[in-house]
């Protein structure tokens, strides 16, 4: 096996893995709707944008003392920086995070799942920068 070089990735520059994840939902009408998302492989400049905001909107967030709601504010960043629609374009913003939210995990957690697999996230990774963001919340609030 050869060693990686940058001319190699140049020459066969490397595509963004991506899943195509199907949701279903009930609405309040009890109507079933199916639909699927497409999750993308975060670049590095999204992965770093992703732990920004997620620090932030943790650090910032009414109970700031609360690892479990650091936790889940990451998780919907996850969701808002790989869902995409059809056509590739972010389906959610971060100023969605509230709407998110009030979301069924149901729904939600396969786009986790398949985002956290997609650029190489664990469950303890996750929880981790939960963890650091509580504590830059906690710090903030001193």
């Amino acid at each position: 096996m050869t060693f990686l070089t940058r001319d190699m990735l140049a020459e066969n520059p490397p595509v963004l893995r991506e899943e195509i994840v199907p949701v279903m939902w009930q609405d309040a009408a009890g109507a079933v709707h199916r639909a699927q998302v497409r999750v993308m492989e975060l670049t590095v400049a999204e992965k770093t944008t992703f732990e920004s905001q997620a620090g932030i909107l943790a650090a910032s967030s009414p109970n700031d003392e609360d690892v479990d709601q650091a936790a889940r504010l990451i998780r919907q960043c996850l969701v808002i920086a790989s869902a995409r629609d059809e056509s590739r374009q972010p389906i959610w913003t971060y100023d969605d995070i509230e709407y998110l939210s009030g979301l069924g995990s149901g729904l939600i957690e396969p786009i986790v799942n398949a985002a956290s697999r997609l650029s190489n996230f664990t469950e303890k990774d996750l929880a981790e920068l939960g963890k650091n963001s509580a504590a830059t919340g906690d710090e903030s609030s001193s």
